[in-house]
């Protein structure tokens, strides 16, 4: 289960639960994957996702099947929806269907799927007083899956909101400037980024891990977006040995 905070403090951190369950059963002997093996009237997986569903402070469940699956909703009648999320996109093992959870996912029916829970969930908050409204763009792979607008731009005049609102949003002209420190007793004076990414500098590169520092992660995005440098840079620092920990 995953917990994050959203919104002004004193706002309630929202939950997802994840469930892994595109596995074969291979282990457990029986004649199906172990999750559709019945037990009490209904299969194991129904258990589980009755009693996950039944914690209020969960806002989600996302199940993560096989792309072959074919038994879910048979087994588990009626659990997509606002609360219940499913995508066939599992890996042959557990860490692999989880890891899968992270990449964003292709654009499709999976994808649509997703933006149209994102959208559900907002709506949701703006039905329960968490936000007075929000603009959703969800994009992959160059194509628009949605592109909503939903609750107030002004709640207390009742404008609502458009595609087009305009939000303001604070620190918006603080200028970040990064660059490199070295050693300069090292053998290696790395003059530009890609040098980061010779055999001279493998296991020798550290920097802010975009998970903690919002400067990192800016940062991250925007040579992302340089070209001849863009992801495979990333790419080709992780191979080079490079680590990210921290904040800046």
């Amino acid at each position: 289960m995953s917990s994050f905070p959203i919104g002004p403090a004193g706002m309630q951190p929202r939950c997802f639960a994840l469930v892994p369950a595109a596995g074969v059963g291979s282990r457990s002997g029986a004649d199906r994957p172990k999750q559709y093996v019945p037990l009490a009237g209904q299969a194991l997986i129904a258990h589980t996702l009755q009693a996950l569903g039944a914690v209020a402070r969960i806002d989600a469940t996302l199940v993560v099947l096989s792309p072959e699956d074919d038994q879910f909703e048979s087994a588990v009648p009626g659990f997509a929806g606002e609360r219940g999320w499913v995508v066939r996109t599992g890996g042959a093992a557990r860490v692999r269907s989880i890891h899968a959870q992270n990449r964003p996912v292709e654009a499709g029916r999976a994808g649509e799927r997703c933006a149209l829970n994102l959208a559900g969930i907002d709506k949701a908050d703006v039905e329960r007083g968490r936000i007075p409204g929000a603009v959703i763009l969800v994009a992959c792979n160059g194509k628009v899956i949605l592109h909503e607008a939903v609750g107030w731009a002004d709640k207390d005049k009742k404008v609502p909101m458009a595609k087009n609102t305009i939000h303001p949003i604070a620190s918006s002209t603080k200028l970040i400037t990064t660059g490199i420190m070295y050693n300069t007793s090292a053998s290696m004076k790395p003059t530009s980024w890609k040098d980061l990414t010779k055999p001279e500098a493998k296991g020798l590169v550290s920097m802010p891990s975009p998970l903690t520092s919002g400067a990192a992660l800016i940062h991250a995005q925007t040579l992302a977006g340089v070209s001849g440098l863009g992801w495979d840079y990333y790419k080709a620092l992780a191979d080079n040995g490079a680590t990210a920990a921290g904040g800046n």
